[in-house]
């Protein structure tokens, strides 16, 4: 956001000496300014902020125009707690460049599917965009609110069949190297013991609690004995970090937390056996359905045809003509006759051309939405002319002066 502040603000900060250096703008500046004519309120800059924002994202729906792009949407709730959906827009421009666009952040009061799905249509909508373009839709399953995004996933595709669910392929790829690793019967055996020490040593706050003070007692007497460093941000207080399959590097941070409290973890695994209190642990399977269903798979293997990889060299027409099947509203009889010439035709093309395909704060909610579209679409920001967002400006309502450029 610090960017976009100052493309914004750079003439507010160095306006003074601007205005003693140049007669022509300093008469209309600082003390020779109306006093009620400034145009420096909070709530004026934020509508120049808004304006900007408005521009950037009136340039990636024209940029779509009438074309189809995917949807990508993930759970971003602030400090305040307030549910909030990160809207991006994946899509080819018109030079052939796949491009994703940040859109906005649709703030929704409930979770329901319903509501959900009525955030998106309407910050489509407000970029002159629809669902009927909509040809892929994909959401963070590992989110705090994957179950609302598979009933929303679910209502898209019902409106528009073409809008094809993929699940986070990172989060694939997390949960198949998680499988991978468990077939080895030593890297299971020590993965099952960490999960096991760590849920039973966490099941009560007594145990955490227990944790907590010797660590603080250890630590102390460390000092005393002058056997470790004190200082600023050093010998801050640690707790267990339990491993989640969804999460990258979570296995190495558990490893490294029990690392750090190994002590009294023992001490308090020996607690609990005194005590005769041995918890039996539950082992969790995971649902790998919803992740890996075969029209996903299908979906996945046609597109690999149109694989840019080492000059396109699984290029495979009969692949591609399958993936065009399966949008069978977005091509007529005719056109799927002739797409095995053109395909022809294409390869050809690129096999005789390289071609390099490196492929809350207490804001408020609109505020916070322009910012960041702002900050995130610096590229696109930069082409924002400034009569552009003057003209804007001047339309939100009756201004009482004129922005001079």
């Amino acid at each position: 956001m610090d960017y976009a502040f100052q493309r914004l603000y750079v003439e507010l900060k160095d306006l003074k000496l601007i205005s003693e250096n140049n007669p022509d703008i300093g008469k209309y500046t600082l003390g020779n300014a109306k006093k009620n004519n400034k145009l420096t309120a909070p709530s004026i800059q934020k509508e120049i902020i808004e304006c900007f924002a408005k521009e950037v994202t009136k340039m990636i729906s024209e940029e779509i125009k009438d074309n189809v792009f995917g949807l990508l949407v993930d759970e971003s709730s602030d400090v305040s707690l307030k549910e909030q959906m990160a809207v991006v827009v994946r899509y080819i421009d018109k030079h052939g460049v796949v491009k994703e666009s940040f859109i906005g952040i649709a703030h929704v009061k409930d979770t329901s599917t319903s509501t959900l799905k009525q955030a998106i249509v309407y910050l489509l909508a407000s970029n002159q965009l629809s669902t009927d373009q909509v040809r892929g839709q994909g959401y963070d399953g590992a989110s705090n609110m994957r179950r609302e995004f598979n009933g929303l996933k679910a209502l898209i595709l019902k409106d528009n069949l073409s809008t094809y669910y993929i699940h986070c392929f990172a989060h694939q790829l997390q949960l198949v190297i998680v499988a991978v690793a468990k077939k080895h019967t030593g890297v299971k055996t020590f993965y099952e013991y960490l999960a096991m020490i760590v849920n039973t040593v966490s099941a009560s706050c007594k145990r955490k609690d227990m944790i907590r003070e010797a660590k603080k007692e250890r630590v102390e007497k460390e000092i005393e004995k002058g056997e470790i460093k004190i200082g600023k941000g050093l010998n801050q207080e640690v707790s267990l970090v339990r491993a989640g399959d969804t999460r990258w590097g979570s296995h190495h941070r558990t490893i490294i937390s029990l690392l750090r409290l190994f002590l009294e973890v023992v001490d308090v695994l020996r607690y609990i056996k005194k005590e005769g209190d041995v918890t039996q642990q539950r082992s969790n399977e995971k649902e790998y359905g919803n992740r890996f269903n075969e029209v996903t798979a299908t979906l996945q293997e046609n597109m690999s045809g149109l694989n840019p990889c080492d000059r396109f060299s699984k290029f495979d027409t009969s692949k591609i003509i399958a993936f065009s099947e399966m949008y069978e509203n977005d091509f007529t009889t005719k056109e799927r006759g002739c797409l095995l010439g053109e395909l022809n035709a294409l390869y050809h093309s690129v096999k005789k051309d390289l071609i390099k395909t490196d492929v809350r704060n207490r804001m408020g909610d609109d505020y916070l939405n322009n910012a960041l579209v702002c900050a995130v679409e610096r590229e696109t920001f930069d082409k924002v002319t400034e009569d552009n967002v003057m003209a804007r400006f001047q339309a939100i309502k009756c201004q009482r002066g004129e922005i001079i450029y």
